[in-house]
């Protein structure tokens, strides 16, 4: 495996505390966990107040960028054969899963003004633009900048923890959506408040996380694939997110646990890390068992969800407070 320079975490002997990124309570120290993609471990602890996860001593902006491979994201250009349906496979599913939600949300999405942070190789902007609405990504990696580029897709390059360093706001956007987002930045309840005022009036914050108090992430522990080691800073429980929703004044509109793409495919990962498709060699026939799998573990997954513990949670917002302001507004 590539060579990864993250930096050490303190001793867990030292029992090291932190900050909850969520609500601001104290972190105690939970355990540590590698989950092979850098040398050391990374100490994690558990929010004294809300039960949400977080780094303690946590890497730099830079040390978590190391963590990410060249190969982060699959270009369409350099896919094989498997890999190609496993694109298509992803596509059609996230139109089903993500899509349904976000059209309870806003009625119809023809029209509307839709920014998603985060996007990567840009599989729901692809969707979005299809159904009519106007796109746009934020994405940190110059390689899924150049690749949304290539699928006609609008797209700038955006740190979204320099938020000093945004573009200028233009128009409110109708809805902005963050899949799988919030919990790989130092920092998300300051970007979460950033992008308030960029968000128009009755429109509607759509965010989705793996969530710490799942069912899956208790059985598995520190083997969980939801947590990610060093790449997931922050994962939060579903108490942080009402948390952090309460004090940036935001209504809950709607609330999802299960995701017919993502919460299966967790349990199957934590139970076989060697076929997660992000670690280098993944192709073949480890795509079709990954496949396999997935569809086997979904009553699993359903009934999780059906008891209030899904794998991941998606929810929608929509703002009281805060309108949003133009260059010039008085």
């Amino acid at each position: 495996m590539e060579d990864k320079a993250c930096r050490v975490p303190v001793s867990p002997s030292e029992k090291p505390e932190g900050i909850c990124l969520w609500c601001g309570r104290r972190l105690h120290y939970w355990g540590d966990a590698n989950s092979g993609f850098c040398h050391d471990r990374v100490a994690y602890g558990r929010c004294e107040s809300c039960g949400s996860l977080g780094q303690v001593c946590a890497l730099t902006p830079q040390e978590l960028g190391q963590a990410y491979s060249k190969s982060y994201w699959v270009e369409d250009g350099n896919s094989s054969l498997l890999q190609q349906l496993a694109i298509w496979y992803q596509r059609l599913i996230l139109a089903w899963d993500h899509g349904r939600f976000l059209r309870q949300e806003l009625g119809q999405i023809k029209g509307k003004r839709l920014l998603e942070i985060g996007p990567g190789r840009g599989d729901f902007l692809r969707w979005a633009k299809a159904q009519g609405a106007e796109v746009m990504g934020w994405e940190r990696s110059p390689q899924a900048v150049a690749l949304l580029h290539s699928h006609g897709l609008a797209a700038e390059s955006v740190v979204l923890e320099e938020v000093s360093q945004w573009p200028a706001p233009t128009r409110a956007w109708d809805v902005i959506v963050g899949f799988h987002v919030l919990e790989h930045l130092v920092s998300p309840a300051e970007v979460v408040a950033a992008l308030l005022p960029r968000l128009a009036p009755q429109g509607v914050l759509v965010l989705q996380v793996p969530r710490i108090d799942s069912f899956q992430s208790r059985l598995f522990g520190r083997r969980w694939v939801g947590l990610d080691p060093p790449r997931h800073v922050t994962v939060p429980s579903l108490k942080g997110l009402r948390k952090l929703a309460s004090h940036l004044n935001l209504e809950e509109t709607g609330t999802k646990q299960f995701s017919l793409r993502d919460n299966a495919f967790h349990i199957l990962v934590s139970l076989l890390p060697s076929i997660d498709p992000h670690r280098p060699g993944c192709g073949g026939l480890k795509l079709v068992w990954l496949l396999i799998g997935s569809w086997c573990l979904q009553p699993l997954a359903i009934l999780e969800a059906f008891a209030g513990r899904g794998g991941t949670v998606m929810m929608a917002f929509r703002k009281t407070k805060l309108p949003f302001k133009v260059d010039g507004d008085q």
